[in-house]
C-alpha cells in the first residue's frame, strides 16, 4: 500500500480545506495590494500627475508645495475614497445577496435597490428642484442623496414583504425585486420627462454613478456607515456560509434561516443604498465582483472580502479611465456597465448551458 493510500480520508480531506483556505487569504491579500495600487494610481493620475514620490510625501504631511498639497487632498483623495467605499460596499452587497440567494445573477441591480435610489433623487430634483436656482442647488447636494438613500431603503422593504412567504421566500424576493426594479425604472423615465432641461442633465449625469466633484463634508457619514455595515457583513460571514446547504440542512446544523436570511439581505440592501449615496447608482459592479472573486479564490461560494476588494478595484479603474481615457470625461457608471452588460450575458448564457 503506498503511502499516500495509507493516509486516512479525514486527513487528506483536512490537508484539501487547508489548502483552499491558504489560497483563499493569498488571492485576498493579493486583491488587497491591488486595491491599495489602484486607489494610488487614482490619486496620482490627472491634469497634472503627481509622481509617487510627491504623492507619499503629501499623503504624510509633507507636501512638495501648497498646489500638491491642494490637489490631493481638497480634490483627489475624497474622490478616490468614495469610489473605494462605494466599491467595497457593492462588492460586499452583491456577495451577501448572490450568496444567501443562491443565485450569480442575484444584486442590488436586480432586487431594485439601485433604481430606487436613482428614482428617489430624481423625484427630489424633479418636484423641488424646479422652484429656483437656489432650490435646485440644494436639491442636488443635499435632498437628492438622501432620497436615494431613502429610496434604496425602501425598496429592499417592499422587495422583503413581497417576497415573505412564512419567511423569506429566496425565488419570490428575486421576482418582487426585478418587479420594483422595473417600476422604479419606469417611474423615473416618467418623473424626467416632468423636469426641464437642466435638471434632467442634473439627473442623468448623477444616474450614470458620477464621483465628480466629491468633498468630504458630503461623503464622510456615508463612508463612516459604510466601514460599520462592512463590519457587520463580515460578523455575519460564519451564518451566511452554513446557508449555502439546501435549507433542510441548515436548519438541521442549527442555521435559523429566517432571521439570518433577514439580516443579511437588510446589511446588503443599506451597504447598496449607502454607496449610491457616495457615488450615484453604480450598476454592476455588485453583479460582477462576487463572481471574479469567487474565481480568483477558487470558494463555492462569494467570500465577503475579496468580492469587497474587487468592487473597490473595479470602481477605482473605471474612474480612472472614463475620467482620463476618453476626450470627454464621463461618469464612472458608464465604464462599469462597459464590462458589466458584456459579463451579464456571459453569465446568463452559462447558466443556461447549465441547466441545459
Amino acid at each position: 500500500m503506498s503511502a499516500r493510500m495509507a493516509v486516512p480520508a479525514p486527513v487528506r480531506i483536512g490537508r484539501l480545506s487547508a489548502l483552499v483556505r491558504m489560497r483563499a487569504v493569498v488571492a485576498t491579500v493579493a486583491l488587497a495590494l491591488l486595491a491599495g495600487a489602484a486607489f494610488a494610481l487614482h490619486l496620482s493620475i490627472g491634469t497634472t500627475v503627481i509622481p509617487p514620490s510627491e504623492l507619499i510625501a503629501t499623503l504624510l504631511g509633507n507636501p512638495p508645495d501648497d498646489a500638491t498639497a491642494l490637489v490631493v487632498h481638497g480634490f483627489r483623495l475624497p474622490r478616490a475614497t468614495a469610489a473605494l467605499t462605494a466599491g467595497l460596499a457593492l462588492g460586499m452587497s452583491g456577495a451577501l445577496t448572490q450568496t444567501i440567494a443562491r443565485n450569480p445573477l442575484a444584486s442590488p441591480d436586480i432586487l431594485g435597490v439601485t433604481s430606487a435610489a436613482a428614482l428617489g433623487a430624481v423625484a427630489v430634483l424633479v418636484l423641488a428642484g424646479g422652484a429656483s436656482a437656489g432650490a435646485s442647488g440644494i436639491a442636488a447636494s443635499v435632498l437628492m442623496p438622501a432620497a436615494a438613500l431613502g429610496g434604496g431603503i425602501l425598496a429592499g422593504i417592499a422587495t422583503a414583504v413581497l417576497g415573505w412567504r412564512g419567511g423569506i421566500d429566496l425565488h419570490r424576493t428575486v421576482l418582487a425585486g426585478i418587479g420594483v426594479s422595473w417600476l422604479a425604472t419606469s417611474l423615473t423615465t416618467w418623473l424626467l420627462t416632468l423636469g426641464d432641461v437642466t435638471n434632467a442633465a442634473i439627473a442623468v449625469t448623477w444616474m450614470s454613478g458620477s464621483l465628480n466633484g466629491r468633498e468630504w463634508s458630503a461623503i464622510a457619514p456615508s463612508v463612516a456607515a459604510i466601514a460599520v455595515l462592512l463590519v457587520i457583513g463580515s460578523a455575519l460571514a460564519h451564518q451566511l456560509a452554513l446557508t449555502a446547504f439546501d435549507d433542510q440542512t441548515a436548519a438541521g446544523i442549527g442555521v435559523r434561516l429566517g432571521p439570518v436570511r433577514l439580516a443579511v439581505l437588510a446589511t446588503a440592501v443599506l451597504l447598496a443604498s449607502f454607496a449610491a449615496l457616495v457615488a450615484g447608482p453604480i450598476s454592476f459592479v455588485a453583479l460582477a465582483a462576487p463572481q471574479i472573486a469567487r474565481l480568483a479564490t477558487h470558494t463555492p461560494t462569494p467570500p465577503l472580502w475579496a468580492s469587497a476588494l474587487v468592487g473597490a478595484v473595479l470602481l477605482l479603474a473605471a474612474d480612472v479611465v472614463t475620467a482620463h481615457l476618453f476626450p470627454i470625461p464621463l461618469p464612472a457608471g458608464i465604464g462599469t456597465a462597459l464590462v458589466g452588460v458584456p459579463y451579464l450575458l456571459w453569465l446568463i448564457v452559462l447558466n443556461r448551458r447549465r441547466i441545459a
